[in-house]
């Protein structure tokens, strides 16, 4: 029972429930600081009989409660705005043998409802002779004084019906300010863990290397990142044996082949001429499988590289096999594998050549990564195409000849070695014609990137 109440207390359900609380408990504390502290002090209700006494100066039969009022001279004020005001100030003159012009009475900015129940109280007195209403809140009294002048007697409380509508007015933006970022601050502990759920997720989708899901939050997020660190363990262990079966098929087919080169060697002109060109076929369809075997899961050898040298030395070369290609770059650095990124940049101009008859070369450069992209004139792809080119054996070329196809490693290749570089690889038709390939690289390389995980 016990380690079911654990579980259950460390559950998204009851990370909600305690929010809620949270949530009520810290309102009900605003909303309580804001009466002790904000309002103004509670004082008792006030009859007429006895604000009267305390502008005649005489005793009360609550000690004390001339000290509640602050006695002020002023101008002569303006009329009652209001017929409960008006009232109670031809009370009050009653209550103190003064001319009803000479007394003035405001109850300040007060509700309807408070006035209905000051006019309900005064209707009930009337009937007896003589008004004597309870007064609750604030209230302020004019009185004129024989020389002519205004005495004014003011008691400021807390208990009036405007200062609990005032309150409930205010509440809502008071405890919005409060609440607002112990909410963001509680959704953000919620999502962190669903965020990098659904990273790892779109890495597994995106084919990339396997990145384990932080085992943290709540425990629905929790059993959720294990079976997806679970899931990963599990296609990573899958494509491992895969790709170590058609290695060692592949490596094994060498042997019957070197045999079989000898065993034609002797043979008519006609013959061998067709035979060795098959095996030569067969021989270079060896060699790429093994070469994207040993690519697969290779351990990188990481180093500063400059990127823009290592695309101008392969323009070079390029340009002496007699090929038509162009660079415009600016000065780029990467953290990578020299050799992997040369064959990545080698695949992908090979590829364009096979296809077109010009090649340029472009690298953008910016805070956070380098950007090449290389266009051929060719006649590009099939929009439905563009992101199959990248699966193993895909042709894009339908004759399926050799010579002028491919094998359909190159750009599977290509991919592989920029997501090993925490790097991204995609080929588009260019609106000017040909065919568009583009690799980001991170300027920190794919150490820094697994560190962060």
């Amino acid at each position: 029972m016990i380690a079911r109440a654990r579980i259950w207390l460390n559950s998204m359900q009851a990370y909600m429930i305690g929010f809620a609380f949270s949530v009520i408990a810290l309102l009900t504390a605003v909303s309580i600081l804001t009466v002790e502290f904000a309002a103004p002090p509670r004082l008792a209700p006030l009859s007429i009989y006895d604000l009267g006494r305390v502008i005649k100066g005489e005793d009360t039969a609550r000690g004390g409660l001339d000290s509640e009022f602050t006695v002020t001279s002023a101008q002569e004020p303006a009329a009652p705005s209001t017929d409960v005001e008006r009232r109670i100030s031809r009370a009050l003159a009653e209550e103190i043998g003064q001319p009803p012009t000479d007394v003035r009475v405001y109850l300040g900015n007060r509700s309807t409802r408070y006035f209905t129940y000051v006019e309900r109280q005064l209707d009930a007195y009337d009937r007896d002779g003589r008004a004597s209403p309870t007064i609750t809140g604030t209230i302020a009294a004019g009185v004129r004084q024989p020389d002519g002048h205004w005495r004014t007697y003011t008691r400021a409380s807390g208990n009036g019906f405007v200062d609990v509508w005032t309150l409930l007015r205010a509440s809502p933006w008071i405890g919005g300010l409060i609440i607002l970022p112990f909410s963001m601050w509680f959704s953000t502990r919620i999502a962190r863990p669903v965020r990098a759920f659904a990273q790892a997720a779109s890495r597994v989708r995106d084919g990339q290397q396997q990145f384990p899901v932080p085992v943290i939050g709540p425990n629905e997020t929790r059993v959720a990142a294990v079976a997806l660190n679970e899931m990963q363990s599990r296609i990573a262990a899958f494509t491992r044996e895969r790709t170590t079966l058609v290695g060692a098929i592949a490596h094994d087919l060498r042997t019957p082949l070197n045999n079989l080169r000898f065993r034609i060697a002797g043979a008519p002109e006609a013959i061998r001429a067709g035979a060795e060109s098959d095996v030569s076929q067969l021989d270079r369809l060896i060699s790429s499988i093994l070469d994207y075997v040993e690519n697969d899961g290779k351990v990188l050898a990481i180093e500063t590289i400059d990127l823009t040298s290592l695309l101008q030395s392969l323009v070079h070369d390029n340009s002496d096999l007699g090929r038509d290609i162009a660079i415009e770059a600016v000065e780029a650095r990467v953290a990578g594998d020299v050799v992997m990124l040369r064959r990545l940049f080698t695949n992908l101009i090979d590829n364009a050549f096979k296809f077109a008859s010009k090649v340029s070369v472009r690298v953008i450069c910016d805070e956070a990564s380098a950007t090449v992209e290389i266009l051929d004139n060719g006649p590009g792809m099939p929009p439905e195409d563009l992101e199959r080119a990248f699966e193993p054996f895909f042709r894009a070329e339908p004759s399926r000849n050799r010579d002028t196809g491919g094998i359909g490693l190159g750009l599977s290749i290509a991919r592989s070695i920029a997501v090993a570089h925490a790097g991204t690889l995609t080929i588009e038709n260019a609106p000017q014609g040909g065919l568009l390939a583009r690799v980001v690289l991170p300027h920190s390389g794919p150490a820094k990137l697994e560190e962060s995980h």
